[in-house]
């Protein structure tokens, strides 16, 4: 499983962690929310009386209304912190991920200077084999041409084994 479907999972996870505790907080409001209609039904039921029984039948509404507030807004700030500590974990989890890459990287690109060397080093060496077999004759052009061959190919074969292009 790579790193990107790992963070994608957690991330998921995390959203229906939150996901259900808003339920909860949204289930808990709509009942604070029902009481607050129950109160103002029974305030317009008095409209008829006197303004101290409507100030009395006020309060609890306007006690509901401050409870609903207060919880709305407790519900509010554990969202954002929530959103907060998922954005940093999920940033974080970005950043490490790209040091990993840039690290890899460099070691690629050491492998690949190295590679670069040996191929050099080889086509020296197959440039002076092939110099000293035409100064030989041509018995020892084709001894040289065949050694050259196999250093070639067992060259080839020794990098792609190196970068793990070739898996024995």
């Amino acid at each position: 499983m790579s790193r990107t479907e790992t963070l994608r999972r957690s991330t998921d996870a995390a959203h229906g962690t939150r996901l259900a505790s808003l339920t909860q907080e949204t289930d808990r409001l709509l009942t604070l929310q029902e009481r607050a209609e129950e109160h103002l039904a029974s305030i317009k039921q008095m409209q008829g009386r006197i303004s101290e029984d409507l100030s009395r039948a006020l309060l609890p509404l306007a006690q509901a209304m401050a409870e609903l507030t207060e919880e709305t807004r407790q519900t509010l700030e554990r969202v954002v912190s929530q959103s907060k500590a998922g954005h940093e974990e999920a940033l974080e989890s970005v950043k490490t991920v790209s040091k990993d890459v840039e690290k890899l990287l460099g070691k690629l690109d050491t492998r690949l200077r190295s590679m670069e060397r040996a191929a050099s080093d080889l086509s020296e060496a197959s440039r002076s084999v092939d110099a000293k077999a035409k100064a030989a004759g041509w018995k020892a052009g084709l001894t040289a041409g065949l050694l050259s061959a196999l250093l070639s190919g067992g060259c080839v074969l020794w990098l792609a084994w190196r970068v793990g292009a070739l898996r024995l």
